[in-house]
């Protein structure tokens, strides 16, 4: 989307029954089989810095990183990004400013409202995807370890994984 056109006119990106782009670009973020989405995204733009804010709610279906189980993944709350035209490229590397560890980069003038969308679901979720049940996810947990060790010598990160002491 061009970023005049947001500037003259502002955008809001309204997901509830997503296009099949739409669901595939909500899943992929999420790593899950998505089941529910209710989006708002309203994109502002001016002098160059555009702010979108609104508010996400998506659910799906994604694997466990603890017991490889199938676990709901929820993402809710509020949004607010900034994106702001991409520097000018000089050649030298050059670290970035604290203020700009929250920015998001444009170029060429577009911004693209699907790629905020993932931006904005992959901000929103849990650092690790486990179970919510811990006593259970720890039960398959420690049974897939138990059959690891019972089984054939297992790779160097498996190995690794039967010294840990999973706690909820």
């Amino acid at each position: 989307m061009d970023i005049r056109a947001i500037e003259d006119h502002g955008y809001t990106l309204t997901v509830e029954n997503p296009s099949a782009r739409e669901a595939e670009v909500i899943a992929a973020a999420m790593e899950c089989v998505l089941s529910r989405v209710a989006v708002r995204l309203r994109f502002e733009s001016e002098k160059g810095i555009v702010t979108v804010t609104g508010s996400l709610s998506a659910a799906g279906i994604s694997t466990c990183v603890r017991c490889g189980a199938d676990t709901e993944v929820v993402v809710e709350g509020p949004v607010a990004l900034t994106y702001v035209k991409e520097p000018e490229e000089t050649g030298e590397s050059r670290e970035l400013t604290e203020e700009e560890m929250d920015l998001g980069w444009y170029s060429e003038g577009t911004l693209e409202p699907l790629d905020v969308l993932s931006e904005a679901v992959a901000l929103a979720l849990p650092d690790r995807l486990v179970c919510v049940d811990s006593l259970a996810c720890e039960a398959r947990a420690q049974a897939l370890l138990a059959a690891q060790d019972a089984g054939p010598e297992p790779e160097i990160g498996l190995k690794a994984l039967g010294k840990l002491h999973f706690s909820s």
